[in-house]
């Protein structure tokens, strides 16, 4: 691996991901899609792909399942301000859509608990989630070439503008920064094996609680506090 590869995976030796209430056992069998790529496998047009992943602040979605597969739940994305957001992207004379576009080609891993409470919490608003924390080390030996990182959260609006664009994102041998200030972890369409990377899926409660959900907990065991 790129020194800086194995520089993250020393220092954040675990990633999170958020998704819906028991959605991980699709995940481990059809693998975590980015948004475009999920719709696609789902049999929607390149056209209608388009028009839902380039809508600003979109709510939830749920996309009727085919061919065996179970219903999916897109993730709202009430947090991002569209005013705020306008002035970042002003900034590297990038188009809003292009930059939702470029959201929806990713799927979102968290380096820290810290930095993914907030989108946590957004949606905790409407009722559980699960969060799934995967092995970095595995993770990037087996899929580094797909891994691109940022020094901001880009789908949250900071109180002041700052730039984003296509270079919000940088491949991890690109990266001259110290690993520390990675906020967020992307991999471009797809992670596959999950369920080999996965050390731990929790649920999260509206008021807090949380509940190892798989590895299935043996009876007796008792709920974790948050």
């Amino acid at each position: 691996m790129h020194p800086q590869a194995s520089a993250l995976a020393r220092l954040r030796p675990k990633l999170f991901h958020i998704t819906a209430p028991g959605a991980f056992r699709s995940i481990f069998d059809h693998g975590l899609l980015s948004t475009a790529l999920l719709l696609e496998t789902y049999g929607w047009s390149p056209e209608a792909i388009d028009e839902l992943v380039t809508t600003p602040r979109r709510d939830y979605v749920t996309v009727e399942g085919t061919n065996g597969r179970d219903d999916a739940r897109l993730c709202h994305q009430r947090p991002i301000n569209p005013a705020v957001l306008g002035k970042s992207l002003a900034l590297t004379g990038t188009t809003e859509s292009d930059y939702l576009r470029l959201l929806a080609n990713r799927v979102f891993l968290f380096p820290t608990d810290d930095t993914a409470t907030a989108f946590r919490d957004a949606l905790l608003v409407d009722g559980p989630v699960d969060v799934l924390t995967i092995n970095t080390f595995t993770l990037l030996r087996s899929a580094g070439d797909r891994v691109e990182v940022s020094r901001h959260n880009s789908g949250a609006s900071p109180r002041s503008p700052i730039a984003k664009g296509r270079d919000t994102w940088q491949r991890l041998d690109q990266f001259d920064r110290r690993v520390a200030e990675i906020k967020e972890v992307t991999l471009l369409d797809r992670l596959d094996d999950v369920e080999t990377f996965t050390l731990s899926v929790v649920r999260v409660e509206q008021d807090g609680t949380r509940r190892r959900v798989w590895p299935e907990v043996r009876a007796g065991s008792v709920a974790l506090t948050p």
